[in-house]
């Protein structure tokens, strides 16, 4: 979603605004899951492969940004989602490294930041 990578990529002064436009968007989310285990129902389909990204980059996000998006209280279903997505073993077993994935966002964040800085 276009609004969490715009969340991801705004300076400290129009995070608050990102913010807003992001969790709108994950609560369409959530409530697609409502009532399912995965988007198709028991078993990963195609929508869970298209929105898998969200399970592994959301948590990135939030640690590279110290702020929580996706909790149990807020998304209970996208939450479980995201649980039994990355606990799937198909899916388990093909993540790229976790400390790799961070020093990469953080990097290309603090060089978007940068050039985005007026001088």
């Amino acid at each position: 979603m276009k609004s969490i990578w715009q969340l991801f990529i705004a300076h400290e002064k129009d995070q608050d605004v990102a913010a807003v436009a992001a969790l709108e968007n994950l609560k369409i989310v959530e409530e697609q899951l409502k009532g399912k285990k995965f988007f198709h129902g028991e078993t990963i389909g195609y929508l869970d492969l298209a929105f898998g990204w969200i399970a592994n980059l959301v948590s990135i996000i939030e640690e590279i940004m110290s702020l929580k998006l996706v909790d149990g209280e807020r998304f209970p279903h996208l939450s479980s989602w995201i649980q039994n997505f990355m606990d799937a073993p198909v899916i388990r077993d093909c993540w790229p490294p976790r400390d790799k994935m961070i020093i990469k966002y953080q990097v290309g964040r603090e060089k978007h930041l940068a050039a985005a800085t007026p001088k």
